[in-house]
């Protein structure tokens, strides 16, 4: 239904959704999932439960996203998401119009080298 989530190596995390089925649906949520303890995944419950507010000012939420087409959103990556996401489990979830659940993708971060802190965003 959706394409990948990626997360960029910068201070921010960017998201970007391609829509490749047949009708066109509506996005209308970002958020975070934050559960502390890796074990604790499957309970109902998170830590931390939290709604990014405006991802994209080119594209806001609600969005509708026609067959084919692609819509990006940007997060503050700030040292509380690194911790989480490397210390438990930090789950993206997308909420749209085709499904009572939302999309949920698991936030990996990639530990930055010098090479990647020195490289110019292009």
């Amino acid at each position: 239904m959706f394409g990948r989530l990626l997360v960029n190596f910068n201070f921010d995390s960017l998201y970007r959704f391609v829509r490749v089925g047949d009708r066109p649906t509506t996005l209308t949520d970002l958020g975070y999932l934050y559960f502390a303890k890796r074990r604790f995944l499957r309970k109902e419950t998170p830590d931390r439960a939290f709604v990014i507010p405006s991802p994209s000012d080119a594209q806001p939420l609600p969005f509708e996203l026609t067959p084919g087409a692609l819509w990006r959103g940007i997060a503050i990556q700030d040292a509380n998401i690194e911790a989480w996401a490397t210390t438990g489990i930090l789950d993206m979830m997308l909420y749209h119009s085709h499904n009572q659940k939302p999309l949920r993708r698991r936030v990996v971060i990639k530990k930055r080298t010098r090479e990647t802190l020195n490289k110019a965003p292009g």
